[in-house]
């Protein structure tokens, strides 16, 4: 009898319409970006495309829609539960921003917010279609890694204080440069996305160390923590010997905390990679303190306006950078959406975890669920994009365990 984990190896089959198209996506938005910005920095160009993500976002939009649309007619994707509460979600955001355009006091925020959705939705289409199974789809992401991770390290790119950039920034190109978060934030979709595919643990733990470094000089506290998540995540699902592995990383944190206070105080160090660790006095913390009080303006609208919430009732851009900041905008009906939909990428993350084993793609959910979650719930706003990868992910996941014509990768759990 023959063992399904020891089957031949079948020819590999060319790209799907969908996967093309999701490809091209997500070259647009991934090193697209990445290489918009080194050039818009280095003053190679002008800001034509503004910032990029809002224009590139739309387009990827747009571009995805139709084939989106025509495999569903086609019965490729087939909509899940999740998706239905996240369309749902978004509609919502449209509705209410829409509506408070008008509002002087809070024209800027509600603007922000549908701009959002753009993205929110490419990210969607992208992972909804994509196939990690294949080496193009791996390339594409590792060279997006390698060029954020070049640009974050070596250029200092994505910083925000005059004082630690190298190169001088236009104030004419201030409101077109991205910031340090967003290039993190493209760094952790593509960690999240293959480093899974990974079978070697020594390998993984060698993008790793890349990865804790080149976040902790980007700064990014909410996703150097969520790659700390991530890490132990993937290596609970993929190695052979989870408890030793679990120590090591939990050691390797311990210490790496201890050494940061001196690497902080070393000259090297810039204002970003400090902040990292200032969290072990908050009191003294500018950003901290800020989104406390952001978070006690979201906490005073709820109180006042329960079940409909009170839309960007706060100065411009001190919003709370949490779960809390949904109820206070759109009230008890999107805070349970919301929820729910955070309910269902963890139930079944906690299914997946109790399997005897899991294919790479249900880690690579799994791992994007959590990490994902405990940003939403402890320092993200309900616009952050990871929102429309979870969802995609989960629902092609589903997708997979259901229709034989999809492609799996068995986990290989080789210590080496």
């Amino acid at each position: 009898m023959t063992n399904s984990l020891h089957a031949p190896t079948l020819k590999a089959k060319p790209l799907t319409m969908e996967q093309s198209a999701s490809l091209v996506g997500a070259i647009l938005l991934l090193p697209g970006f990445v290489i918009y910005q080194i050039f818009l920095y280095s003053g190679q160009i002008s800001p034509f495309l503004g910032g990029y993500t809002g224009i590139a976002g739309l387009f990827v939009s747009i571009l995805l829609l139709p084939i989106y649309i025509y495999s569903i007619y086609q019965r490729k994707i087939k909509i899940q539960y999740a998706e239905y509460l996240f369309f749902s979600f978004l509609f919502l955001i449209l509705l209410v921003s829409v509506y408070y355009t008008s509002d002087l006091n809070r024209n800027e925020s509600s603007i922000a917010k549908l701009s959002s959705i753009p993205m929110t939705v490419s990210f969607y289409f992208i992972f909804r279609m994509i196939s990690f199974n294949k080496n193009s789809t791996k390339i594409v992401f590792f060279f997006s890694m390698a060029i954020c991770a070049m640009a974050m390290n070596f250029l200092s790119l994505g910083q925000v204080s005059a004082d630690n950039l190298i190169i001088n920034i236009d104030e004419d190109l201030s409101e077109s440069i991205a910031n340090y978060q967003f290039f993190a934030l493209v760094y952790v979709i593509c960690f999240l996305s293959v480093v899974p595919m990974i079978s070697y643990t020594a390998i993984r733990f060698m993008v790793y160390g890349v990865s804790i470094w080149v976040l902790f000089i980007n700064g990014a506290r909410s996703e150097f923590i969520a790659v700390f998540i991530a890490i132990f995540s993937m290596e609970i699902a993929l190695s052979k010997y989870k408890l030793f592995i679990a120590s090591i990383i939990f050691i390797f944190s311990i210490l790496l905390y201890l050494n940061s206070q001196l690497f902080v105080q070393n000259e090297f160090a810039n204002a970003r990679s400090s902040s990292l660790f200032s969290f072990s006095n908050v009191t003294d913390d500018a950003s901290y303190l800020e989104r406390g009080y952001a978070s006690d303006v979201a906490i005073a609208n709820i109180v006042n306006n329960p079940f409909t919430g009170d839309f960007s009732n706060h100065e411009l851009g001190l919003y709370a950078h949490n779960i809390v900041g949904t109820w206070a905008d759109f009230g008890i009906v999107g805070f349970l959406l919301f929820v729910v939909i955070l309910i269902t990428m963890i139930r079944m993350t906690i299914a997946l975890y109790l399997q005897t084993f899991v294919d790479k793609n249900s880690v690579a959910f799994a791992t994007t669920a959590i990490a994902g979650t405990l940003l939403f719930v402890f320092a993200k706003a309900y616009t952050y994009p990871l929102l429309g990868m979870m969802v995609a992910l989960q629902a092609a996941q589903l997708s997979r365990s259901s229709m034989s014509e999809f492609e799996t990768q068995r986990l290989d759990k080789s210590p080496y």
